[in-house]
């Protein structure tokens, strides 16, 4: 499996098994230094949705 641009995926892409592209991003962006601390839960939490979104994006793929 591989991950295509948003822009370039297409009906093709997912015949060759490529996933389609996500529906939504956290994109964190600052001019200036941020201090984040982010938790082994959180860490956690983001690795199950993770592999919760690849299931259901792979059964899709698979059903159609």
């Amino acid at each position: 499996m591989y991950q295509t641009d948003v822009l370039d995926w297409d009906e093709t892409d997912a015949a060759e098994g490529a996933l389609p592209p996500a529906q939504m991003v956290i994109n964190i962006v600052s001019n200036d230094v941020l201090q984040l601390t982010v938790s082994k839960t959180a860490l956690d939490v983001f690795k199950n949705l993770s592999q919760v979104g690849r299931s259901a994006a792979l059964k899709t793929l698979l059903s159609s």
